[in-house]
């Protein structure tokens, strides 16, 4: 959901505002979200207080492994893999691998299980509403298995679903990703954490405290053994967590494994349309859009493909295609929400927020339980100045979706630049607690009790602030 370069261009003009405006002072009590009841799934030591030692015994972990470099790729991306827990409770789950979608953070998942890496590692933290967090041998929320490796987004794996399996991370570092063996599983839709944006465009990872979380699999059975695992918060619990007993990796053919993608069969459109698929599931867009090129030459009235050449083409960064696409799905068929969604987004990210409003509209008038086109309609008025309706719509779409983290962000900008730095406040805190490691919020915060006159408030967030990587 977040839409992160409209976010940096308003953390900047709204930080420009505040910095021209009279210092002022309030008596109201502020009450800080505690570190430990923020929940997110990352591998840092912010994740206890201060990084100092978590108070929970750790005397059962299992001794620790550690490699001195990732290891050499032994997984088979045409293959299917499947990762089935044991727990020392006595339940299990299954989850299933995306070889294809993410073959680094597979084939360092598979190794480290084949190699007992996971064996009596606890779920360390565990919140309720979010997601259970694994793979510290340390429990602590600090450890690894000595070596990092980059992150693998991908608009065709999202944290959409319960039971999402995605790898933890720092977030970039010094131009490289920080995943390990930490993993964590979804209790609930939290497409927050994507690496990619609504429309298929990738966000820029490197930018400090945004979200990118590489999805490597989903829980095809046992669901309600890993929403049994026992909650802990690291920072108070007095007792390790759930122990995995061992994890057990089965290897088996993909079922279009037999014959390789270019060499199967193209008859009809349809065909071409699930070639096209198959290629954008393996990260070949361009290939992806070739065949959807073919399956529109022979059926021009499938208003699917269009859509779905639509998003490769802004995934892709080539808007203006983009557009024409779209255009050709909404001639086709009219009613279709998301194609007007699509196009105002791709619209906004070539400075036409104003034809951008008219398709968010749209939208709304098909579909107006959707939070999405709420949410870009209020970042398009935000371009425009109009931080009023700018509100109202981040209203909008938090009622509909009150984990939209990005919303809470963007309606504090607006509340911030309209002076209004206590609702400003009440935003930045709740965008903080639904992602805990966004640099540009804290500072943005710290910015505003400056205005308030908390200057111990200010410190603080602007500590962690540059802790986190911002750079003012």
């Amino acid at each position: 959901m977040p839409n992160r370069p409209i976010r940096i261009a308003l953390f900047a003009a709204a930080a420009a505002v505040i910095s021209l405006l009279a210092a002022c002072s309030s008596d109201e009590p502020v009450t800080a979200v505690p570190a430990s009841d923020i929940g997110t799934a990352v591998t840092t030591p912010t994740q206890t207080p201060q990084s100092e030692p978590t108070s929970a015994p750790i005397a059962q972990q299992p001794a620790i492994k550690t490699y001195t470099s990732s290891p050499p790729m032994t997984i088979d991306v045409a293959k299917s893999y499947t990762a089935t827990f044991q727990m020392e409770t006595g339940g299990e789950f299954t989850i299933e691998l995306y070889p294809k979608e993410a073959p680094l953070a597979v084939n360092s998942f598979v190794f480290l299980a084949r190699d007992g890496y996971y064996d009596g590692i606890t779920f360390h933290r565990v919140i309720a509403g979010f997601m259970a967090q694994s793979g510290d041998p340390t429990g602590t929320g600090s450890g690894g298995p000595g070596y990092n490796f980059d992150n693998e987004p991908s608009p065709l794996r999202r944290h959409d679903t319960v039971g999402t399996v995605s790898m933890a991370n720092a977030g970039v570092r010094n131009g490289l990703g920080t995943n390990g063996s930490q993993f964590f599983i979804t209790f609930v839709p939290t497409t927050f954490l994507d690496g990619n944006e609504p429309d298929g465009t990738p966000k820029d990872c490197s930018i400090p405290g945004t979200s990118c979380h590489t999805v490597f699999g989903r829980v095809i059975e046992g669901m309600d053994v890993v929403n049994s695992i026992s909650l802990r918060d690291p920072a108070r619990a007095t007792a390790p967590g759930d122990a995995i007993k061992t994890i057990i990796i089965t290897e088996g053919e993909s079922p279009s494994a037999s014959k390789p993608i270019a060499e199967q069969p193209a008859i009809t459109s349809v065909d071409y349309a699930q070639i096209a698929y198959d290629y954008a599931e393996a990260g070949d867009y361009q290939k992806a859009i070739a065949n959807y090129d073919e399956a529109i030459r022979l059926d021009p009235k499938d208003d699917l493909n269009y859509s779905a050449r639509g998003v490769l083409y802004a995934f892709l960064g080539q808007y203006e295609r983009a557009i024409q696409d779209y255009d050709e799905a909404i001639r086709i068929d009219p009613q279709y929400a998301e194609d007007y969604n699509n196009r105002g987004v791709a619209y906004n990210h070539l400075g036409l927020s104003e034809r951008a409003i008219q398709d968010f509209d749209e939208a709304i008038r098909l579909d107006p339980k959707d939070a999405i086109p709420y949410y870009n309609r209020g970042n398009a008025y935000l371009n425009l100045g109009q931080y009023e309706r700018a509100i109202q719509d981040f209203d909008e779409a938090i009622l509909l979706d009150p984990q939209y983290e990005d919303a809470y962000y963007n309606r504090g900008v607006a509340y911030a630049i309209l002076g209004q730095y206590e609702r400003a406040i009440q935003d930045f805190d709740e965008a903080i607690r639904l992602d805990p490691l966004d640099a540009d919020t804290y500072y943005l915060r710290g910015l505003v009790y400056e205005e308030l006159g908390k200057s111990t408030e200010a410190e603080l967030d602007i500590a962690k602030a540059k802790e986190l990587g911002h750079d003012p």
